[in-house]
């Protein structure tokens, strides 16, 4: 029995040993080629940026600060504008910002959620408290808190004014004396 096992596993071996050799006529076979793909992963710390300018916005005793790049996530108007001043003269003014009404949606209180008796009490890096906006004024859609202003000179030529604090533009508001510069704080009450 012995000796049969040996002659199976000789034969076995032989019949491998044959198959495994190439044929004369066979092509040796490619040479492949293994690229490795090393992929490194750096973490760093991106640093946003600092924000221009902030107004807080008080809204149900809550203050919360709202800055240009909070601006940025909302819809921005151009507005052109012609309110008198206080000589009577008037002027012609764009001013690029956004709706007072989204900034307040944006900060949690939605036009509908406004009370009919609304108001908005405004004051200004300067300290300079002006009368309150009533309910018409907050939520006009050509209110803006604006942060560009472009004052067209009589010859025609556009001198651009950016503030370094934005400010209130009620585009409906046929005098000037309701645009109000530098406003840093804005608070809605009813």
């Amino acid at each position: 029995m012995k000796k049969f096992f040996a002659l199976l596993i000789a034969f076995f071996t032989s019949i491998f040993s044959f198959l495994s050799k190439p044929s004369q006529n066979s092509k040796p076979p490619a040479a492949t080629t293994t690229t490795a793909v090393v992929t490194t992963t750096t973490t760093t710390q991106t640093q946003l940026p600092a924000a221009l300018w902030t107004v807080t916005v008080k809204i149900d005793g809550v203050e919360k600060a709202f800055t240009d790049l909070d601006a940025s996530k909302l819809t921005a108007y151009t507005l052109n504008m012609r309110p008198v001043n206080s000589v009577g003269t008037q002027k012609n003014y764009t001013f690029t910002g956004v709706r007072l009404k989204d900034v307040l949606a944006y900060c949690g209180k939605s036009e509908d959620q406004i009370g009919e008796n609304a108001e908005l009490i405004i004051q200004t890096k300067d300290n300079y408290a002006t009368e309150p906006y009533p309910r018409d004024l907050i939520v006009a859609d050509d209110t803006l808190l604006a942060w560009k202003e472009v004052d067209h000179k009589d010859t025609g030529d556009e001198e651009p004014n950016p503030p370094t604090t934005p400010r209130l533009c009620p585009g409906s508001e046929p005098t000037n004396s309701r645009y109000i510069s530098l406003v840093n704080y804005i608070e809605l009450k009813g």
